[in-house]
Parts: structure tokens; sequence; C-alpha cells
């Protein structure tokens, strides 16, 4: 018996181990590799100087191309854009980027997920590796118990997340693998048409959100210039202009375009649609 005990404390502590050098050797890569996604990137551009960010969701980074705008402009900046990234990462994002780097103006793009303010599932996951840095566990700690373990238990973040944070990911980073979206800095172009014909519903509640309320007041305590807008929207219902009781200054594109050929579904331009945008973006934001 007693045999049996010592040799279970020496697999649970060969076990340990391994848990304790995965931490360590994944957490160095997500820290120390090449980019493998929007938040990398972003921890990675210590003191790089840019005339402008874009950070929203997904109907930022499919609609705002950068290389457009310095084309037409000479303002060099990125599209941080990034799918199911709503204002709880935005907020994330902005304070990450106004800390390392220096920017004039954010662009933030706003919608029908004014409400949400709490960690999308999704968008969420790219934060786990710096989840024990104390400025960015006290977001989370208060939405869901998991984080607790996410932060206290060696090696379990990555192990709950494999197939985002695992083993492929760190060999693709540590072999110096970069995404696509470092091609256009950011900004992801798409093709597929347009089939759905159905309006997109959607109604907000008269809550203010704190997530953006943040960004704003971080911008405006830095001197960094603030665009709010609203990305187009085929056939929209709801009540998108209530936004504006919050964010006065919201530039609202909803009903912008209303051809099929633009989108590719009712909430996303193709790379048509999203070169009509960003012109227009140019024209009311950067050169009026």
């Amino acid at each position: 018996m007693k045999r049996f005990i010592i040799n279970i404390i020496i697999i649970l502590g060969i076990c340990l181990a391994w848990q304790v050098l995965g931490e360590y050797v994944y957490t160095y890569i997500y820290n120390n590799g090449t980019a493998r996604n929007k938040v990398m990137w972003v921890r990675s551009l210590n003191n790089t100087q840019m005339d402008f960010a874009v950070l929203g969701s997904s109907r930022a980074e499919y609609h705002v191309d950068p290389l457009l705008i310095e084309a037409e402009t000479g303002l060099i900046g990125y599209n941080f854009g990034d799918q199911n990234s709503y204002p709880f990462e935005i907020d994330l994002l902005s304070r990450e980027l106004l800390m390392r780097t220096s920017v004039d103006r954010l662009l933030v793009q706003v919608d029908y997920t004014y409400n949400m303010d709490q960690p999308d599932v999704e968008a969420s996951i790219p934060w786990m590796p710096y989840l024990k840095e104390a400025h960015i566990y006290p977001d989370f700690e208060p939405h869901d118990a998991i984080y607790k373990w996410f932060r206290h238990v060696p090696f379990y973040r990555y192990q709950y997340f494999e197939g985002e944070l695992g083993i492929r990911n760190v060999v693709m980073s540590a072999l110096g693998k970069q995404p696509d979206f470092f091609k256009n800095r950011g900004f992801k172009p798409i093709k597929h048409q347009l089939q759905e014909l159905e309006p997109f519903e959607h109604y907000l509640q008269e809550t203010e959100n704190q997530s953006l309320k943040s960004v704003k007041q971080l911008c405006d305590e830095q001197g960094v210039e603030t665009t709010f807008f609203i990305s187009p929207i085929r056939a929209f219902k709801g009540n998108m202009p209530l936004i504006k009781n919050y964010l006065p200054e919201v530039i609202d594109y909803t009903d912008l375009y209303k051809d099929k050929a633009l989108f590719s579904d009712p909430i996303h331009l193709k790379a048509n649609g999203a070169r009509l945008f960003t012109q227009q973006l140019i024209q009311d934001v950067f050169q009026k």
C-alpha cells in the first residue's frame, strides 16, 4: 500500500511538472513568437507610431482597408478588427494598444452589438495566454468562475482551448508563420455572393455600454481622436439611431448601400463593397 501511494505521488508530481513546463513554454511563445492573432499582433507592436487604428468585429475587419487609406491620404494605420470582437474586447484591445503604441486616431465600429458588455466566447480566446496579467484578469473575473481556474491552474487554459491555442498554433508561431491578415495590415477582403434576402432585424435596449464609454474616456485622457461608426447592413430593421443617445458623434452608415452585389451576407460587405466603404470613410473622416 505504501509503495502504491508513493507511485501515485510520483505520477502526480510528473503530471504537475509537465503542466508547469507547458505553462511556461506556451506563455513564452505567446509573448515572444510571431503573432498568430490580432491580440498577439497588438502586443508585438511596442513603440510603433501610427496615424490611425481600426477596432471592431468582422464588420470592421472585412470593411476597412488601411492600404487604400494610405494610398489616398498618406496616413499609415492598421485594422485590428476581429471576428466577434464586441465592446468588451474592443475596450481591452484599445487599452492594450494605447499602452504599447502611439495612435493619433481610433476608428471604432459599433452596431447592433452595442448592448453586449461581457466577453464573447470566441473573441476572448486570444486573451487567455495573458489572463494572469494584473491589467487583464480583473476584466474577466466577474463574468465566469472558470476564469479563476484558467488563471490559477497551470496550463489548463491551453488544454481547454487546444483547438485555438494548442500545439499547432504554438509551433506555427515559433516557426515564424504569419497569418494572411498581415498582407493587408489586418484587412480581410471576402468574395462570397449574398444569397439571403431576408432583412436583418435587431432592436437595441436603452442602456449605455460601459466598455465603449471606457474607450471614449481613455482616448480623451490620452488626446487620441475617436471616430465611432456603424458599418452598412443590407435591409436593416431596428432602432440603430438609439446609439446616438450615448455616442452622439457616431457616423451611421447602416443604410448606406442597397445593392446586393456589394454584400457577401446581410451584415458583411464583399471586397468591392469594402473598397467603396473605405473611400467613404476617407472622405468623411480623413479628408473633411
